[in-house]
């Protein structure tokens, strides 16, 4: 912000919804150049959809939820549309552009290296469905294992089990595939085990060279065995997914995806407001 009588920008993103939500008067839209926001952002602003879309400033939709198809009235109305959740047959829809999570860079140093993890596979969540429930009884029978269903647990101590764990499993919860799980076990070096989100994901994850996918609970412990059984797999996958991530999956590289879609959305490129730099991450 180099004029502090007016934003550059104007970036409202579901993670910074609460300090919206309190302090939301010091962002007076009519002063913004770009908003890019969730449906709960924008009540904050305009009382309905129309308001909105007669609002003369560049203008985008995020869609956060776990749904797969458009349920939205905002987002219906509003290009162009970003979807977390959104399907492979959709790609290449006109206006509408799948922005998964991106992984938020966190604290690294208690990571341990894969020789030296003593947990052999770890998961907590909660019971959405009947998979997770059959997921964690069958992990609670393989030695070592970590595993919790509707099982409080304080985010830092979650943070130093993923990082003591060789192996982290994800499946589906509610009606969402692109959890949140899927990203940080990668990130905190553990070997992910999930089952494949059906989902339009860029430099989307090589089956057996990054992690290893699986379709239910027998070919989840089928591979797991495996995985444990070989320690110089475990090493290697892990790694090569990291390093996967830490070139495409920030969530840096998420708000580039966007602001440069945004810019070709309107013809801006060449505008002299600095988007990407400006955009809260």
């Amino acid at each position: 912000k180099e004029d502090s009588s007016r934003l550059p920008t104007f970036s409202m993103f579901h993670t910074l919804y609460e300090d919206i939500r309190t302090n939301h008067q010091q962002f007076p839209p009519e002063e913004a150049d770009l908003i890019v926001a969730s449906q709960r952002s924008l009540e904050l602003f305009f009382s309905t959809p129309e308001e909105f879309l007669a609002y003369p400033g560049y203008k985008a939709f995020v869609d956060t939820t776990d749904d797969l198809g458009f349920h939205n009235v905002w987002g219906k109305m509003q290009k162009p549309y970003f979807k977390r959740e959104f399907p492979l047959m959709w790609e290449g829809h006109q206006d509408f552009y799948g922005v998964p999570v991106g992984i938020v860079p966190e604290d690294q140093s208690m990571d341990k290296p894969m020789a030296e993890r003593t947990i052999s596979v770890l998961f907590f969540g909660t019971g959405y469905n009947s998979l997770r429930s059959n997921v964690v009884k069958a992990l609670k029978e393989i030695p070592g294992a970590c595993v919790g269903l509707d099982t409080a647990i304080d985010r830092a101590e979650y943070l130093k089990l993923l990082g003591n764990a060789k192996v982290a499993v994800s499946c589906y919860a509610y009606s969402g595939f692109d959890s949140y799980r899927f990203w940080e076990a990668i990130y905190h070096g553990a070997c992910l085990l999930t089952m494949f989100p059906p989902l339009a994901i860029p430099e989307m994850f090589l089956d057996q060279k990054e992690v290893f996918y699986f379709a239910g609970v027998e070919e989840m412990l089928v591979k797991l065995r495996w995985l444990l059984d070989h320690p110089a797999v475990l090493e290697t996958v892990s790694q090569q997914a990291l390093q996967k991530a830490l070139a495409h999956h920030l969530t840096i590289h998420r708000a580039q995806t966007m602001t440069q879609t945004i810019q070709g959305y309107y013809g801006i490129a060449d505008s002299p407001v600095d988007v990407v730099s400006s955009v809260a991450v």
